[in-house]
């Protein structure tokens, strides 16, 4: 059990000098599970009472840590240094690897009309090899904020926050913003020119708030059919502070093209 939480802690990359307060990858409780790496010390701590996820060791950084601590600069998926000089407040995993190597992430992206945003470089897409998950980066300008993990096998749960960002995912660029269910659906978004806020849930989550506010003149709330009422408890809530309308789906708007989408949101 310890060598499977030394190889997963180590794979989650905290800088020295770094400290991480989260989700517990082993027993998938909420926000319990710290994680330091101090004085050459790599510490682990899961505070939920039923975990057994705990360790303290010594740590020797990998060559590609070196490296990658060296040469500053985050680089995209594609291997492509990203536009812009990357700021990052949220250390990219050393498990984060190019989407094409993994072909079940490969499958993912395409199956869900991800790949079109990926391509035109609208939002930066990577493969967990440890947790197995599609990672979609949480950007805020040129400053990277966390990442939303999607499971890709059947196990919970389901998504997964990567650090506590206060910032949604989003794809694309535009003064409206198109509040929908989770990441792919933002994809589809952003590739068909409108910008995709990706509330991972059928609600707004406080944080997310005053960013919203502070991003967009206007809001479109596009979520699951079966959510409809949902979106119009959101679209209650919001409209004292910003104009926003509700748009019914007909199917999820993973599985629109983009040309149906440029259509649904004309």
């Amino acid at each position: 059990m310890m060598t499977n939480q030394k190889s997963i802690v180590e794979a989650m990359g905290i800088p020295p000098g770094g400290n991480f307060r989260g989700d517990c990858p082993f027993c998938l409780h909420k926000n319990s599970f710290s994680v330091s790496r101090q004085d050459g010390r790599l510490k682990w701590y899961c505070f939920f009472a039923d975990c057994t996820a705990k360790g303290d060791m010594v740590y020797e950084p990998s060559a590609q840590e070196i490296f990658s601590q060296a040469h500053s600069g985050y680089r995209h998926a594609s291997g492509r240094r990203a536009s812009g000089s990357r700021v990052s407040g949220y250390k990219v995993p050393s498990s984060f690897i190019n989407i094409r190597e993994s072909q079940k992430c490969m499958d993912f992206v395409l199956r869900n009309n991800c790949y079109d945003a990926y391509k035109l470089d609208l939002c930066d897409i990577m493969y967990d090899k440890v947790l197995d998950r599609c990672v979609f980066i949480v950007n805020n300008g040129p400053h990277i904020k966390g990442a939303v993990g999607r499971a890709l096998g059947n196990f919970k749960p389901k998504w997964y926050m990567y650090g506590s960002s206060p910032h949604p995912f989003i794809c694309g660029e535009d003064t409206q913003g198109i509040l929908v269910e989770d990441c792919p659906s933002a994809c589809v978004i952003g590739a068909a020119g409108f910008s995709g806020v990706a509330l991972l849930g059928t609600s707004v989550k406080p944080a997310y708030m005053e960013f919203l506010l502070s991003v967009y003149k206007s809001l479109v709330v596009a979520l699951d059919r079966d959510a409809t009422n949902k979106a119009l408890d959101i679209a209650k809530e919001l409209s004292y502070y910003i104009p926003i309308t509700v748009k019914i789906l007909e199917k999820d708007l993973k599985h629109y093209t983009v040309e149906e989408a440029k259509e649904f949101l004309k």
